[in-house]
């Protein structure tokens, strides 16, 4: 059993911009991979990116949004949701205030894509 309460939200950001709060929950020093919470502030869309591993979330409150460059479709998940990702899959993320618990196989790295590749 991992205990959060006394775990502090990090902001995750790049170029400047908070996109996200987190906190570890599990490692790849304890376990090969990582289990974390994720916090999406409302109405924030990441930009299109890949991850290069294949990973998967639980949603825990809110409404998570997945859109595809692949299918040009959004899912809409709400709690209770477990959805997964293939390694190498374009896609964006929009957020309806939620929470998810994702799980990887690596640790959290997000690689931007270029206009220039969709």
């Amino acid at each position: 059993m991992v205990a959060n309460d006394d775990q502090p939200w990090l902001p995750y950001e790049e170029d400047g911009h908070v996109h996200l709060y987190l906190k570890n929950l599990l490692t790849p020093d304890q376990i090969g991979g990582c289990v974390m919470l994720l916090d999406y502030p409302a109405d924030h869309i990441t930009e299109w990116h890949d991850h290069s591993f294949t990973h998967a979330a639980f949603v825990l409150d809110g409404i998570f949004v997945n859109e595809s460059q692949f299918d040009q479709t959004e899912l809409y998940f709400g709690p209770g949701n477990f959805v997964c990702g293939p390694k190498g899959q374009i896609m964006r993320r929009l957020a309806f205030r939620h929470t998810f618990l994702p799980f990887r196989s690596s640790p959290f790295r997000s690689q931007g894509v270029t206009s220039g590749t969709l």
